[in-house]
């Protein structure tokens, strides 16, 4: 079977395959990571203070070649510095206007003297019904014990 694969595709390329395979094997037993398999590049991404800082650097340097050294040291782009820019610019711009949570209700004046009024009211209604209550007791003990109320009037009774 060897040889057929040997005549078949040719005896180095076997014999290569072969060998990829054994270090592989080595490789994982060790634990060491397979330097066959390449990995996916990914692009970079930087922080907001990172941005800042860097612009930060860029706009201190007064002398030629300054802001060129800079960017090869952090292996950036000049391209990376007139986005930021811009970006920067658009954050100063909608920073006022851009506000995080939910809207701020407008303060009322008032609101706090309804709060009040509302409150006084509830409570002076209770005291309402409890007198009418009271009221309807005593009608109902009088009835029962024959005594006769003098008449008074109601202004929410009609004739």
């Amino acid at each position: 079977m060897i040889m057929e694969e040997i005549q078949g595709r040719g005896a180095v390329s076997v014999v290569a395959e072969e060998a990829r395979a054994e270090r592989s094997e080595v490789r994982a037993s060790s634990g060491l990571p397979d330097p066959e398999v390449l990995a996916v590049a990914r692009r970079r991404s930087f922080t907001r203070e990172y941005k800042m800082r860097i612009l930060e650097e860029a706009e201190r340097c007064r002398q030629p070649g300054e802001i060129g050294m800079l960017l090869r040291r952090e292996g950036l782009h000049s391209s990376h510095l007139v986005s930021w820019r811009k970006l920067r610019r658009e954050a100063a711009r909608k920073a006022p206007e851009k506000r995080r949570g939910p809207k701020a209700a407008a303060v009322n004046p008032l609101a706090a003297e309804v709060i009040r009024l509302n409150r006084e009211n509830a409570r002076l209604q209770l005291r309402l019904r409890k007198a009418e209550g009271l009221l309807e007791l005593q009608k109902k003990a009088s009835e029962l014990l024959g005594i006769e109320l003098p008449p008074h009037d109601d202004p929410d009774e009609k004739d």
